[in-house]
Parts: structure tokens; C-alpha cells; sequence
């Protein structure tokens, strides 16, 4: 299922930010598509073991109508005790916050996470500004 963020009508710069509340290790990386563009380019990465992204500017909103985002984040549960990465997985809270388009300030959450792979689980996230 893909998010939709509205930037249609905004006249202002669109940023957007991903905060990450875990024990475990975690990296995040955002990308985006611009409508008619050829491929994703990365456009913020999380320079810690926090996951967290606490600023992206993404672009004036007349310019993004259409352009498609890409987050992911990758959580290591290794420095967490086998018998704790459950709780460790069922407590992360991960939000993206979007500001700037025609509804003001909108926070999504990761519309897919997957079951642990070993220790890792992978947490994929898209979404439209339309």
C-alpha cells in the first residue's frame, strides 16, 4: 500500500523527517523519483545508530507533484539478547513526518515490516506527493 502526501496547491519547500524509537541498532535511508525522472536518487541517510533523519529538505512543492518516496530501515537486533528481540521489535515506534504541502504537517508510519531474518528486520515504506 502506498502513502500519499498532498503537495498539490503548496507553494512552499516540502521536508520531511523519520524518527526512530528503538534498543536496537538502526539505519535508514530515504530516496526519492521526481515524476519523468530515470531513477531514485538518496536524498538522506541516517549518519547514526539511531535510525533517526531529523531534517530532508526535499524541494519546492510545485516541483514535486507527482515524485514518489522511498524510505527504508534496517534494524539490527545483534547487541539485544535473543530472548528480548521480540519485545524489541513489537516496542519500535518509527514515524515519518512530512511538512510544508497543502495539509500542513502529516506523520505517516512503515505500511510494511517483515519478520526477523535472523537478527535483522527490514521495515519499507512508499510514498506519493500528489
Amino acid at each position: 500500500m502506498s502513502l500519499n502526501y498532498q503537495v498539490k496547491g503548496a507553494t512552499g519547500t516540502i521536508s520531511m523527517s523519520v524518527t526512530v524509537g528503538t534498543t536496537a541498532v538502526t539505519h535508514t535511508v530515504v530516496s526519492m523519483k521526481v515524476k519523468g525522472g530515470t531513477g531514485f536518487k538518496t536524498v538522506g541517510a541516517s549518519g547514526q545508530s539511531s535510525g533517526n533523519i531529523p531534517n530532508i529538505t526535499l524541494g519546492d512543492a510545485r516541483d514535486l507533484a507527482g515524485a514518489t518516496i522511498v524510505v527504508r530501515i534496517l534494524q539490527d537486533l545483534s547487541n539485544i539478547e535473543p530472548g528480548n528481540q521480540p519485545q524489541a521489535v513489537s516496542t519500535t515506534n518509527i514515524r515519518y513526518t512530512f511538512e510544508g504541502g497543502t495539509d500542513d504537517d502529516q506523520v505517516f508510519e512503515p505500511t510494511f515490516d517483515e519478520t526477523p531474518i535472523n537478527q535483522f528486520v527490514n521495515y519499507l515504506s512508499i510514498i506519493t506527493l500528489s
